[in-house]
């Protein structure tokens, strides 16, 4: 059982418990992916989804660890432009500039392999 505590401001998350119990985690193979999941979620990235592939976070695939996709995702959603309470008509601009500016300078090509050659996956494949 996973118990998740958030506690947020008005603009910004100031902190997070995450409870995982770690011995059924390391039985299972699953502590490292366990623990990104949710410290990633605690970053603001918060529900599991089943509309958006590949991510940690869908049921439908067996990513364990952050993906490219999870990357960019963060990247945008800690852009100075993007701002606690922004409607969706304020908010597509502002990501279509960001994708296109990461298009244009390769970010989205080659965010799979920036997140596969980061430490958390060699310490995964011990």
């Amino acid at each position: 059982r996973r118990i998740v505590e958030y506690q947020w401001s008005v603009e910004e998350i100031t902190e997070g418990v995450v409870v995982i119990p770690v011995q059924r985690a390391e039985s299972r193979g699953k502590l490292v992916p366990c623990v990104i999941e949710e410290v990633t979620q605690m970053l603001g990235l918060v529900n599991d989804s089943r509309g958006f592939y590949p991510t940690v976070f869908s049921d439908l695939t067996d990513d364990e660890l952050l993906t490219g996709f999870d990357l960019l995702l963060l990247k945008l959603l800690y852009s100075s432009e993007v701002r606690t309470g922004m409607t969706y008509a304020q908010l597509t601009p502002v990501i279509r500039r960001q994708l296109d500016l990461w298009e244009r300078q390769g970010l989205i090509g080659s965010a799979s392999a920036m997140v596969s050659e980061s430490p958390l996956h060699a310490y995964s494949m011990r």
